[in-house]
Formats: C-alpha cells, sequence, structure tokens
C-alpha cells in the first residue's frame, strides 16, 4: 500500500492511496488496482501523526510492515 501527502501548513492535505495486489499464481486472475483519496481539509496546522486502523479490527499477518517516509520542506 502506498500512501501520499502534502503536509504544508496552509493548504488542505489531500492524500492519493494506492493497493496492488501481487501475485495471484493464476492467469485467470490477475492482479487488481485499487486506488483511493481523502483529504484533511485544515489550512493551520500540519498533520503530526498518522494511525494505522486495520479493516474489522482484523491483524496484519507475520511478516507484514508499515513505513512512513517524510521529509521537512
Amino acid at each position: 500500500m502506498s500512501c501520499s501527502i502534502m503536509n504544508v501548513a496552509t493548504v488542505s492535505k489531500a492524500v492519493g492511496i494506492s493497493h496492488l495486489q501481487t501475485g495471484t499464481a493464476a492467469a485467470a486472475t490477475a492482479g487488481v488496482l485499487d486506488v483511493g483519496g481523502g483529504e484533511w481539509v485544515n489550512t493551520s496546522a500540519q498533520i503530526t501523526s498518522i494511525q494505522l486502523v486495520t479493516a474489522g479490527g482484523q491483524t496484519m499477518l507475520a511478516g507484514t510492515s508499515f513505513t512512513v517516509f517524510g521529509c521537512n520542506p
């Protein structure tokens, strides 16, 4: 999964989300690309934390990772 967010205090924070199913092991069931997005309409503050919540309270499989990349523009 990949999320891209511009975190500038003076503009709303739009996010683009993509998730690619990789490797189905069958030609008839090729991978599916899911795309979504969202927006935090706040023009006076920056995002200071991000929370990962799994659907339906499911747990992540052993060996799964979650990485956050950032920069200070």
